[in-house]
């Protein structure tokens, strides 16, 4: 039983540290912010963010339909300024926040790959041939009976959270998981 005992009092340092050493989501999303303001000064950012601008407006699902341009059920779009890039800066994903009709009760955010091809980023619903897209939806609030749509920096924040604890997460820094959301890579943001 002591021995036990003395066992549980070494352990209970490492446990504890182990606890308070985890980031929380708040310190991830600032560590990600920093690194996105070092990021936009960079010229593979303005590459992506035109080309994003470019395609994305007219780019097709997996059912061959453009979501955003279906206005009964999409009222209004925006590409987040977010750019998540793989390990080998070849990739990247995008968030494309969407506002729903007033009668629909979830907002929506489209996680969008891109991949750089040759000279010319290319962009997708899919992560991959064989991952489906990915729509992270997020609850309206009802106000007097009425759904009310996120607020764009609302669907921004949460659509960043989504893509930093998707996988396994890093414990340190703000770090996104290159094998979950590029298959078989390691890196970072």
């Amino acid at each position: 039983m002591t021995t036990r005992l003395g066992l549980y009092i070494i352990l209970l340092p490492f446990l504890l540290l182990a606890f308070a050493c985890k980031p929380s989501m708040s310190s991830k999303l600032s560590c990600f912010k920093s690194s996105l303001e070092s990021l936009k000064g960079q010229e593979i950012y303005s590459e992506i963010q035109t080309a994003a601008f470019k395609v994305i407006p007219s780019l097709k699902n997996a059912d061959n339909r453009s979501v955003i341009a279906d206005t009964s059920f999409i009222k209004k779009w925006k590409i987040d300024d977010a750019v998540f890039l793989n390990s080998k800066r070849d990739k990247c994903l995008l968030l494309l926040l969407e506002q729903t009709s007033s009668d629909m009760k979830l907002d929506r955010i489209e996680i969008i790959q891109g991949t750089l091809i040759n000279i010319a980023w290319c962009f997708s619903f899919g992560r991959l041939p064989e991952i489906p897209e990915i729509t992270y939806t997020v609850t309206k609030e009802i106000k007097d009976g009425k759904n009310l749509n996120n607020s764009f920096d609302a669907l921004s924040e949460k659509g960043r959270a989504f893509v930093l604890s998707a996988g396994t997460i890093k414990t340190t820094g703000c770090f996104l998981d290159d094998n979950y959301w590029f298959n078989n890579e390691k890196g970072s943001l």
